[in-house]
């Protein structure tokens, strides 16, 4: 009798930890699913997400590993493009991020008052109109004809984490932190 007791719970608890493991994996999908946008990606009342939204954070899992290479004084996007962002090093990034505005032409029409990184500012922040989807729309930073540089959208994947952390880092006020 003993013995069919526990194969009848051993069974039961099977099942729970089954229908737990169901109800898991579909609320994740769900969570990965999401259109990343600034709603999304910031914490209870507005508050940026902590953690992540710091600017050594950004540079070493983002700009020193997926932008690096174009965007260095001797990178296809600075020699071909004439695009004056340099993450060569942590230093020159923070500066040109916060220094810089749009120059020249950009994938449609001319965005050149726009600035590059406006603390607390994402929606206005050009850098977010190139990397998420979202941010990008014509009349970006309500410059007429202006539409942020889309090639980034296909090349360079970043994770709704890394996505999460841009954003989180510029509304907090882009710090050097």
């Amino acid at each position: 009798m003993t013995r069919t007791l526990h194969k009848v719970l051993d069974r039961f608890a099977l099942g729970l930890v089954s229908a737990a493991a169901l109800l898991v994996l579909t609320n994740c999908s769900k969570e990965v699913s999401r259109e990343v946008s600034e709603e999304n990606l910031v914490g209870v009342e507005g508050e940026p997400l902590t953690g992540i939204s710091t600017f050594s954070w950004i540079y070493a899992r983002i700009l020193s590993t997926a932008c690096v290479e174009c965007h260095n004084p001797s990178g296809m996007a600075t020699v071909n493009y004439h695009v004056q962002l340099n993450f060569a090093d942590r230093s020159a990034a923070y500066t040109t991020l916060l220094v810089s505005t749009v120059n020249g032409v950009t994938s449609t029409g001319t965005c050149a008052p726009l600035r590059v990184v406006v603390p607390g500012s994402p929606k206005i922040s050009y850098l977010l109109g190139t990397l998420i989807q979202s941010y990008s729309s014509g009349n970006f930073g309500g410059v007429d004809n202006c539409t942020p540089y889309a090639g980034h959208y296909s090349t360079i994947h970043l994770s709704n984490e890394q996505k999460s952390a841009l954003v989180g880092w510029i509304q907090s006020g882009a710090l050097d932190n």
